[in-house]
């Protein structure tokens, strides 16, 4: 995999921010974006961001300075390393570089984490929303303003045009493609309208935004680190559980009784949100345009998200009256945990 950076831009990153460079310095491309610089202490991970992403790397670059100005008991995060020059990030052209200290661990799809793995993750997010609580003013997006800005119709059409696409497109896994279409479409005509009706009470705050399994990095002892703070926006915390939640109060109740539980350990929930968080967190599937939108140009790896992406969505759209049932009950659960 080509790395973002020729070897004398690397060489001026790793000396901008005052670390080791020696002649032939290897560093391997993880991602298309991201470097990992090997050294026996773990080394250095860099970010490489795109004129297109100067918004989302200052946002990652400011959380992580404020997650990191004291120590957290129940997750971990990655270390910043500023530049030598005092700056949030190092401006390259018209690229922004952030550095972190490379965190070693494990990632595990969601089948291979146990109760014990989801509740330290439910205590993992609320630590982080604690802390986030007292985080400076960010120009992050904000979700509610996004929900009311929302023309559903233009969304209902862009379905419709993409399964016209993939029904003319005669590729193996077309019929899965436009099945997920078609579940995506009950989604939205199921939720979509109710994620608009904000309650009085909801409130923007940051999150992580993308708290998921492709985030949680695990570690022989200790929290799980939680990775990638780039997708970052203001939103209620509510919403950031039941997002995390997907499918599986569906496909593995316990598991999402774990996260939830060990959630509430740490910080409360907000009873009257519970419901509509839910809606939103389900339309968030159901307006996901970008997987078809690549899968039709083809783009690499676009072949391989398709089919977690219909297992969640096909659970969602199936088994309504089960996900009402949770929402009954997590409603009930906030308002016992909140009446003292």
């Amino acid at each position: 995999m080509p790395g973002p950076l020729s070897p004398a831009e690397l060489e001026h990153v790793l000396r901008a921010h005052g670390l080791p460079w020696r002649d032939g310095q290897a560093a391997p491309a993880i991602t298309a974006r991201v470097l990992h610089v090997p050294a026996l202490d773990g080394g250095f991970a860099i970010k490489v961001f795109g004129p297109e992403q100067r918004a989302r790397a200052r946002a990652e670059a400011a959380l992580l300075r404020h997650l990191g100005t004291e120590p957290l008991t129940d997750v971990g995060v990655q270390q910043r390393v500023p530049p030598s020059s005092g700056e949030l990030l190092l401006a390259l052209d018209e690229r922004l570089v952030l550095v972190t200290r490379w965190q070693a661990g494990a990632h595990r799809s969601y089948q291979a984490i146990d109760a014990d793995g989801w509740e330290g993750l439910g205590r993992a997010m609320a630590e982080l929303h604690l802390r986030l609580d007292q985080a400076p003013w960010l120009p992050l997006p904000s979700l509610m303003a996004d929900l009311r800005a929302r023309n559903l119709e233009a969304d209902r059409r862009l379905i419709d045009e993409h399964r016209r696409h993939v029904e003319a497109s005669g590729r193996p896994d077309a019929e899965l493609v436009a099945q997920l279409l078609g579940d995506r479409s009950v989604l939205l005509d199921r939720h979509a309208e109710r994620s608009q009706a904000t309650p009085p009470s909801a409130d923007d705050r940051p999150i992580h935004n993308d708290y998921n399994v492709h985030n949680f990095l695990f570690h022989a002892d200790g929290p799980p680190t939680i990775l990638d703070w780039e997708r970052s926006i203001f939103a209620p915390r509510e919403f950031e559980l039941c997002r995390c939640l997907g499918h599986l109060p569906l496909v593995a109740p316990s598991h999402a009784w774990a996260l939830v539980e060990g959630y509430l350990q740490r910080r409360s929930l907000r009873p009257a949100l519970v419901r509509w968080a839910l809606d939103v967190a389900v339309s968030v599937h159901a307006l996901k345009h970008w997987p078809v939108e690549q899968w039709l140009a083809r783009e690499p790896g676009s072949e391989e998200r398709i089919p977690a992406l219909a297992e969640i969505v096909r659970a969602l759209a199936e088994q309504a009256a089960e996900l009402e049932a949770f929402g009954a009950e997590l409603e009930a659960r906030t308002r016992v945990q909140e009446a003292p």
